[in-house]
């Protein structure tokens, strides 16, 4: 009964860490630095 929490639990781990990915890709070409 708990496998479904687990998938949701990790689906959401894994679209902020595709998040986090996507930031640091794209930040650096909007920082004038």
């Amino acid at each position: 009964s708990q496998s479904r929490t687990d998938i949701l639990a990790l689906a959401l781990a894994v679209t902020n860490i595709l998040t986090g990915l996507v930031w640091l890709s794209i930040r650096p070409k909007y920082v004038p630095q």
